[in-house]
């Protein structure tokens, strides 16, 4: 059974324009412009993670040296902390432990890129559509 989180995600998605041709920049744009809000009783604090800028996630009550590393999903090419800022609260809340999640450099867009993720992307909608 769907949970209501989860159709208000699938809503989300599916409000936006739905181009096989958009470039990776305004895919990215487009995930941001979707991103959930956080619970006002989470804490989201940003830090320098040897180098990587990554924040520190937590909930009321989170077992201090209970820890997750998260890394968000979408192969170097979309997503950030932003965008899954939400789901990782949820997580830690959960868990029970704080999350420390990082916000690694996405690939660059230049064509060879745009050209990989396009087609990841087209294989991926060929797929949904059996």
């Amino acid at each position: 059974m769907i949970t209501e989180q989860l159709k208000s995600v699938i809503e989300r998605i599916k409000s936006q324009p739905q181009s096989p041709d958009a470039s990776v920049e305004k895919r990215r744009a487009g995930m941001e412009r979707i991103s959930e809000h956080v619970a006002r009783d989470v804490n989201c604090e940003p830090v320098n993670a040897g180098g990587v800028p990554a924040e520190w996630i937590s909930a009321p009550g989170a077992v201090q040296d209970r820890v997750i590393l998260y890394l968000h999903g979408g192969g170097y090419v979309i997503g950030s902390i932003n965008t899954h800022r939400a789901m990782i609260a949820r997580i830690a809340r959960a868990s029970n432990a704080r999350a420390l999640a990082l916000d690694y450099r996405l690939a660059p867009c230049d064509g060879s890129v745009s050209m990989v993720a396009r087609r990841g992307l087209q294989a991926r909608e060929d797929r949904d559509r059996r």
